[in-house]
């Protein structure tokens, strides 16, 4: 009896297992001809560049902390008489004043006479001063008042140089890092007619009337996506193996007609996007470039020899041959041209990307070093507001007043009226 009910449910784990194993054997049975899988997987790669993460590249402002508290110090160190002329709370901006009337151009005046009141307004609330308090008038009108006045000065100008050189040269660059994205990167894997925001439509890789013509490095194989067709596609001439895979290759190519690029990518895209996208990187998407290079293979053929990429072909061609795909870039081996190559494709235009990129990442260490500058000049304006703090002033004696006498003195006057004036000395 025991054995019985142990063989019922031995058969039951068996057909369980069975059930659970029958869906894999099928997609293992689907890979058979799945010759470009690898090489699939490096293209997807470099086609999820168009979606990877470009968030390091900050081209935002530079952060006006440190400049504000550099202007708002500035107020507090210039004359009284200055300080004087404006309102100590904040009020609205003056659209006339009677500083500016002669100023040329009078609305540059207007606009820094209304930035003055604001800083001067600010005043009121010294806190984030190191001594948490402004200088007193004394100090202010002393000689170490006027050389820390001049001194933070320079800091500031220092200061607006950094933002004014970041505004000009350097910000520019990250922003064109971040652009590429969706330019010269997006051009280059899906060609410039391609929409990826449009199912059905992102590939718009240039088909002809075969796949032979179709597959040239100056046709649809100029790019990324192309490139990915020809390597996985199957067709009606005679390619019928899933090349990458079942879930590859759900539709075949349409040459003449109406080509449908765009259609037969899909599923393609869709494999791809389960890769992760990573980070926007020049030092990746050359790593990505030069895998894809190391890739092309050699066939020697007795017509010539072709230069291509996925599975070896029989001809010197990438003709429609059954589970057997490739791309063939014959037109841009050196050894095989005649004249120089100027031709530009989806490879030279990723290289000219990874090299923005690169000069975006360059420009982006110098804004967090500008961003440590401006920090450095703060501490320094600072450090310089404390100096003056503790900076003793001598009392200044009025012309009017009679200066204090002394015991000598007193003694010298005695000495004056003394007769015979020798003796009292």
């Amino acid at each position: 009896m025991q054995a019985e009910m142990f063989r019922r449910i031995l058969a039951a784990a068996m057909i369980a297992m069975y059930w659970q194993l029958w869906p894999q054997q099928q997609d293992l049975a689907n890979d058979t001809n799945a010759v470009n899988v690898a090489d699939l997987e490096l293209l997807c790669h470099i086609m999820n560049f168009h979606g990877a993460d470009d968030g390091g590249l900050d081209d935002g402002d530079l952060k006006t902390d440190q400049t504000d508290e550099l202007e708002k110090l500035n107020m507090s160190l210039s004359i009284p008489s200055w300080q004087e002329r404006f309102p100590k709370e904040v009020t609205d901006d003056d659209p006339d004043t009677d500083y500016c009337k002669a100023a040329k151009p009078k609305q540059n005046c207007t606009q820094a006479w209304n930035k003055w009141k604001k800083e001067a307004a600010a005043l009121k609330h010294p806190g984030s001063f190191p001594t948490k308090a402004l200088q007193t008038a004394a100090k202010l009108t002393s000689p170490a008042g006027a050389t820390a006045r001049l001194a933070i000065a320079n800091l500031l100008e220092q200061a607006n140089s950094l933002r004014t050189e970041y505004s000009i040269n350097v910000r520019p660059e990250i922003t064109a890092a971040k652009q590429v994205q969706r330019g010269t990167i997006q051009h280059a894997i899906f060609a410039k007619a391609g929409d990826p925001s449009a199912p059905g439509k992102m590939c718009a890789a240039e088909l002809q009337t075969d796949r032979t013509t179709s597959c040239k490095a100056d046709k649809a194989a100029a790019t990324v996506c192309g490139t990915a067709l020809c390597i996985c596609a199957k067709d009606s001439d005679g390619q019928s193996g899933d090349l990458c895979s079942g879930g590859t290759s759900n539709t075949a190519f349409v040459h003449s007609g109406s080509p449908n690029p765009g259609e037969v990518f899909e599923s393609i895209w869709t494999k791809c996007g389960q890769a992760q996208a990573g980070k926007l990187t020049s030092l990746r998407l050359t790593h990505l470039i030069r895998a894809f290079r190391a890739r092309l293979q050699t066939k020697a053929h007795a017509s010539g020899a072709v230069v291509s990429y996925g599975t070896a072909p029989s001809n010197n061609d990438c003709r429609s041959e059954n589970n057997k795909g490739c791309a063939d870039f014959t037109l841009l081996s050196a050894t095989k041209a005649s004249s120089e190559i100027k031709r530009q494709i989806w490879i030279d235009d990723l290289e000219s990307a990874a090299e923005t990129i690169r000069q975006g990442e360059v420009s982006l260490a110098k804004k967090k070093g500008y961003e440590a500058k401006l920090k450095r000049l703060l501490a320094q304006a600072h450090r310089l507001d404390k100096a003056l703090s503790h900076e003793e002033i001598p009392n200044v004696i009025s012309a009017t007043q009679p200066h204090p006498t002394t015991p000598d003195s007193k003694q010298g006057e005695k000495c004056r009226q003394h007769k015979p004036k020798k003796t009292c000395e």
